[in-house]
């Protein structure tokens, strides 16, 4: 059997990661949420499809680095990248 997808939110607003957290949980996805592109660029590498879903005005290592860095990993593949910014 295929893993199952998982959404990584990586926002530095609490309520921010709250509200998409219960969302995408409400819809029936697998979430894991991070208060930093650090803190999501920490953890181990894991063999599984996923959407990383990121604040671009993050203070220090911002949205767009932690993409770049995401993209580079040996196991990363990935297939769209879109951003927006307000």
């Amino acid at each position: 059997m295929a893993p199952r997808p998982i959404i990584y939110v990586v926002d530095d607003s609490s309520s921010v990661r709250k509200s998409l957290t219960r969302l995408l949980t409400s819809a029936g996805y697998e979430v894991e949420s991070f208060a930093s592109g650090v803190d999501f660029l920490k953890q181990p590498p894991r063999n599984r499809p996923g959407c990383l879903v990121l604040d671009i005005k993050m203070p220090g290592l911002t949205g767009v680095a932690v993409a770049g860095s995401a993209r580079r990993a040996p196991t990363a593949r990935v297939d769209r990248l879109h951003h927006w910014a307000r």
